[in-house]
């Protein structure tokens, strides 16, 4: 796929972007991401580090009100951060006065382009795929986890791992996408995400078409059923790769 010149900007952005926060373009599969990330993903080694004292102390390596208040101070984090990034003009945020908004119009905006994205085709196809593949899980992999040769299970796992991560990724980008009317500078926020997102469907995509594969020539009963799943991957790589040409 031709990729245009906009579009190969925002990717050179996002890589550079990646280096110093590679937690907003992974699919969130912290034990199967490379070591090399790791090290550099501040996301892993405070959750890393939250787990172990957590531990250390005697506590659930879960706490919800250390996790409370972790996610506080990340909050308090991400707004001094954007607000240094707006100074130093890595992104151009708008300018809105009181006047530009109107609380009633706004609402009516924001329902009738939360009904056009949840009747995007993209959006109908990833969420069919998530409930068709969910039942295909129930039979095929969970009651049987525990006996499964490892490869195949770990085949499963990819399909098990990616089909509740593709939707919400795709409303993402799709979300990023319809607003573009209000942010239609090149250095666009909202756009370099949906691009990121798009890259981590396009990865999910392609992991889960592999371990489908996989595990169709493992499990032959499964063979017909597997095919249609496949031509439901086929046709979201198609679209996310249609949209990415008109960027």
């Amino acid at each position: 796929m031709a990729k245009s010149k906009r579009l190969q900007e925002i990717i050179r952005k996002n890589a550079e972007f990646e280096k110093e926060a590679p937690y907003n373009f992974c699919d969130r599969w912290c034990e199967r991401c490379p070591l090399e990330t790791q090290k550099r993903c501040r996301l892993y080694l405070e959750e890393f580090e939250r787990r172990i004292t957590n531990i250390a102390h005697g506590r659930d390596e879960d706490d919800l009100e250390i996790l409370k208040e972790d996610l506080e101070n990340k909050l308090n984090e991400l707004k001094s951060n954007t607000e240094q990034w707006q100074e130093e003009g890595y992104f151009d945020f708008p300018e809105f006065s009181s006047n530009d908004y109107d609380e009633n119009d706004n609402y009516e905006e924001i329902k009738k382009k939360e009904e056009q994205l949840q009747q995007h085709p993209l959006q109908v196809t990833a969420e069919n795929y998530m409930h068709i593949i969910h039942n295909f899980l129930k039979e095929a992999f969970y009651p049987k986890v525990e006996s499964m040769a490892q490869d195949l299970r770990s085949d499963y796992e990819v399909v098990a791992w990616y089909h509740t991560l593709l939707p919400v990724k795709l409303h993402l980008a799709l979300c990023d996408l319809y607003a573009r009317d209000r942010f239609a500078e090149e250095n666009d926020i909202g756009l370099c995400d949906a691009v990121a997102q798009l890259a981590i469907c396009k990865k999910a995509i392609k992991n889960s078409h592999q371990a489908l594969n996989n595990i169709a020539q493992k499990n032959t009963q499964f063979k017909i059923r597997i095919k249609y799943f496949l031509s439901l991957l086929g046709n979201m790589f198609s679209r996310v790769e249609l949209i990415e040409q008109e960027i």
